[in-house]
C-alpha cells in the first residue's frame, strides 16, 4: 500500500481494497457457472464479447487516486516531505511478475514450451495448476521446478464453485491445502479470478494472486482497486493481477495489438507499482498471438531498473518490509531499522503543482 502512517489511516482507505460492491459473486454469476458446462465454447466467447460491449469505459486511471489523495493531503498538512520505505528492494523503480494459468490438458502441453520462451528472455515465471481439472503430469511438474520456475496451485477445478457457499469452500480449502503441501508450493490463484475476500481471511498461503486492481470484463466485474501488494490475512500476501489477461486482450475484445498492454505497464511504472500479467498457455499459441507475447517481454526488458522477481520472492520482501521501520539518530538522521534493512531505501513525497512526487 501507498505510505500512509497507519494511525493517520482511516478506515476508508482499508475498506476501498475490498471492491465495496463486489463482496461476493452475484447470483447471476452463480447460475452462470452452473449451467457453463453445458455452453458450447465458442457460444460462451460470444456471450462475453457482447456483454464486454455494454460496458463503459471509465478507465483506470481512478485506481489509485484515493490514496494519492490521502497522502498528498498528509503531505501538505504536515508542510515537509512525508518519509517512507520504499516499495521494492534495492531502489528499483517497480515490479513485475509473469504468470501462467494452465486451464485445460490441451494448454499443459504447451506448458514447457511456453517456459522455453520465458527462459530465452531470462524471465521468472510461475505457472499455476487445476489439481482436479485435467492429468497432471509430474514429469512436467518436477521439469519446471528445475529450471527454476515457480509452480502454484489454480483453485480445485476451475468450474466457478469455489465460493459458491462456505461449507463448500472449506471443504474444498481444505483439498487445496492438502495439495499444496503435496506439490510443495505456498502460492495459490483463483479460478477466473473469482474470490470473496471474508473467505479468503482463512488462507495461510504465502501469497495469493486472485484479486484484479481494475477490470470490468471479468465473470466477477471490480478489484481491489490498487497496484500494490497488500495483506489480505494475517499470513497471505495478496499480489493484484494488473495488466489485462491475454484472454480478455485478444478473446473477448478481440485486439491485433498489445498497446493497452503497453499503456497499462506504463501507467503502472508511474506509479511505481506492481505490474502482473496473466498469459494462458490454452489461448497464447492460437492464431499467432505468441508473437504479441514476445512483443510483451520484449517491451518489459528493456528497463534494467524493473524488477522481475517471482510471487513468492515478492510475498517474501513485502512481507519484510512490513516488518521495517524508520528510526532517528542522535544527529537527527535516519535509518530503517529491521530485517532486510539492508535492501530498504527510506524515500520521500513532496508534492508539485497538486502532483505526488516519490525522491530518494
Amino acid at each position: 500500500m501507498l505510505p500512509i502512517e497507519r494511525d493517520r489511516m482511516s478506515n476508508d482507505i482499508e475498506s476501498i481494497l475490498y471492491e465495496l460492491d463486489n463482496h461476493e459473486i452475484k447470483p447471476l454469476y452463480k447460475l452462470y457457472y452452473l449451467i457453463k458446462p453445458m455452453i458450447p465454447r465458442p457460444l460462451q466467447i460470444y456471450l462475453r464479447r457482447i456483454s464486454a460491449g455494454f460496458i463503459i469505459y471509465k478507465g483506470y486511471e481512478c485506481v489509485e487516486r484515493i490514496y494519492h489523495e490521502a497522502v498528498l493531503k498528509n503531505t501538505e498538512e504536515d508542510a515537509e516531505p512525508f518519509n517512507f520505505i520504499w516499495f521494492w528492494p534495492n531502489r528499483m523503480t517497480m515490479a513485475s511478475l509473469i504468470t501462467h494459468d494452465v486451464e485445460t490438458t490441451s494448454g499443459f502441453r504447451k506448458v514447457l514450451q511456453l517456459a522455453d520462451i520465458d527462459a530465452s528472455y531470462q524471465v521468472k515465471s510461475s505457472f499455476k495448476f487445476v489439481p482436479e481439472g485435467y492429468r497432471i503430469d509430474f514429469g512436467v511438474i518436477n521439469e519446471l521446478k528445475r529450471r527454476g520456475f515457480e509452480i502454484a496451485i489454480h483453485g480445485l477445478n476451475h468450474d466457478g464453485q469455489l465460493f459458491i457457499s462456505k461449507k463448500s469452500f472449506r471443504q474444498k480449502l481444505n483439498k487445496i491445502e492438502e495439495y499444496a503441501k503435496q506439490w510443495q508450493t505456498q502460492g495459490f490463484r483463483s479460478p477466473s479470478l473469482l474470490r470473496n475476500h471474508k473467505l479468503m481471511k482463512n488462507f495461510t498461503f504465502n501469497w495469493d494472486s486472485s484479486f484484479p486492481d481494475w477490470d470490468p470484463y471479468g465473470p466477477q466485474p471490480g478489484g481491489c482497486r490498487t497496484v500494490f501488494p497488500f495483506f489480505i490475512s494475517n499470513h497471505t500476501v495478496e499480489l493484484p493481477v494488473t495488466i489485462m489477461q491475454d484472454h480478455t486482450l485478444f478473446e473477448i475484445l478481440n485486439k491485433k495489438d498489445i498497446a493497452i498492454w503497453k499503456q497499462k505497464y506504463n501507467y503502472i511504472k508511474s506509479l511505481s507499482g506492481l505490474a502482473n500479467i496473466i498469459i494462458h498457455p490454452d489461448y497464447i499459441f492460437n492464431s499467432n498471438r505468441i508473437k504479441y507475447y514476445r512483443d510483451y517481454l520484449e517491451f518489459i526488458s528493456r528497463d534494467c531498473c524493473v524488477w522481475q522477481t517471482y510471487p513468492s520472492d515478492l510475498a517474501n520482501w513485502w512481507r519484510e518490509r512490513d516488518r521495517l521501520f524508520i528510526n532517528k539518530k542522535t544527529d537527527s538522521s535516519l535509518y530503517i531499522e529491521g530485517p532486510s534493512s539492508s535492501k530498504a531505501t527510506i524515500a520521500k513525497t513532496i508534492t508539485k503543482k497538486g502532483k505526488l512526487h516519490f525522491i530518494f
